[in-house]
């Protein structure tokens, strides 16, 4: 019987085998090609956004000595947009927020004053190029420690839309993130403390606009078991200091 060629063994294998391996190879480097043109083109990318917003200037600068100790919100503000400008000439304020920590043992406010302990939280933004010739927006971001004053991080990125600022003065407000806490804590705030004060010691304050242009104190309280939820939540209006809306979705103490 005459042996067709096609069946010869080429290597230990059958022709037929080397010949389709062989017609795929070409496509399977192609493919690995393209796979390492694509990582490298996403690495390429990545770097270029991390480069694309630059960092503000070393060294950071120190708070003025005669600054307001625990330092406030507001108190605190002339510094961190100093700070930003030297960053950015163009740096606007977009978001405000303060993050105090409570007494653990339930404490009550004192004398109209908040506790010392906590975090500022400042978000500047300032206009940047963006890809295919749009406008974006740089965002740095500033976090002060109270007791000190001090800068204790500062973070950038960049945003490929126009963002515009708060348009909001921090220091002209008639109702300060310190009285705006107060009212919260007088309608509902310091029960919710109270009644586990371990797991609920932290409260946050941030200024925004609502969706009717009224610009508001937004007050959060979490639970540490819970962190995701808001377990009391106010809206205090930053020109009266009425209470707008009391929310919150608090968890029972025990577990």
């Amino acid at each position: 019987m005459p042996i067709r060629k096609g069946n010869l063994p080429v290597n230990g294998q059958f022709g037929t085998t080397q010949k389709s391996s062989a017609k795929r190879s070409p496509i399977l480097w192609l493919l690995a090609a393209q796979a390492v043109l694509v990582v490298a083109a996403i690495a390429l990318w990545l770097v270029s956004r991390a480069d694309a917003v630059a960092s503000p200037p070393e060294p950071r600068p120190q708070p003025p000595a005669e600054a307001l100790r625990p330092a406030t919100l507001e108190s605190a503000y002339p510094f961190a947009l100093a700070r930003a400008r030297q960053w950015d000439d163009d740096a606007e304020l977009l978001a405000a927020m303060t993050h105090i920590d409570w007494p653990l043992d339930g404490g009550a406010v004192v004398d109209r004053q908040v506790p010392g302990g906590g975090w500022l939280n400042y978000t500047f933004v300032a206009p940047s190029d963006a890809p295919l010739g749009r406008r974006g927006t740089a965002v740095l971001r500033i976090r002060i420690e109270r007791y000190g004053g001090t800068i204790a991080d500062e973070l950038t990125t960049g945003w490929e839309q126009e963002t515009p600022p708060l348009g909001v003065d921090l220091t002209a407000l008639a109702i300060d993130s310190s009285a705006a806490a107060i009212v919260a804590e007088r309608v509902g705030g310091d029960g919710f403390r109270e009644a586990c004060p371990l797991v609920r010691h932290v409260s946050r304050a941030g200024l925004a606009a609502g969706d009717d242009g009224q610009v508001a104190w937004a007050i959060t309280y979490s639970d540490d078991r819970h962190p995701e939820r808001a377990g009391f939540s106010a809206r205090i209006d930053a020109a009266s200091g009425a209470a707008l809306e009391i929310g919150g979705d608090p968890q029972p103490c025990d577990p």
